[in-house]
């Protein structure tokens, strides 16, 4: 498991390094800046799922520290910002608000479920 996680990881990573222009400075991109990159993740930390959800969200804590350990990306360190969702659609839509709008992270990771990322792809 963890090596999957690992991987979808290195994935996310990868994709999303492709919507970064390395031209622009910092304060042209959302997310980031000279020193960071924020990143969302939303999953169930406390509802009937928590049992799978936890594992996963500590696997990504614990590689974003050894990517920040490692240098960052770019120099800049990955600050991810985990929102519990508690399997629910409307705790999900809040979450996605609050990283969105709020957080301004550069990307978002996850949702609990189908219906909650069927919910949140007009957003």
């Amino acid at each position: 498991m963890m090596k999957r996680n690992l991987l979808w990881t290195i994935l996310f990573i990868a994709v999303s390094s492709l919507f970064i222009d390395s031209d622009a400075t910092a304060d042209k991109v959302r997310g980031v800046t000279d020193t960071k990159v924020k990143v969302g993740i939303m999953g169930d930390l406390t509802g009937p799922v928590a049992a799978i959800w936890i594992p996963c969200a500590n696997a990504l804590k614990d590689y974003f520290r050894h990517v920040n350990d490692s240098g960052g990306i770019h120099g800049r360190k990955v600050k991810p910002i985990i929102e519990d969702d508690r399997y629910s659609i409307p705790l999900a839509l809040s979450a996605f608000k609050k990283l969105v709008f709020r957080d301004k992270v550069l990307v978002l990771m996850a949702a609990s479920g189908v219906g909650h990322t069927h919910s949140l792809i007009p957003l």
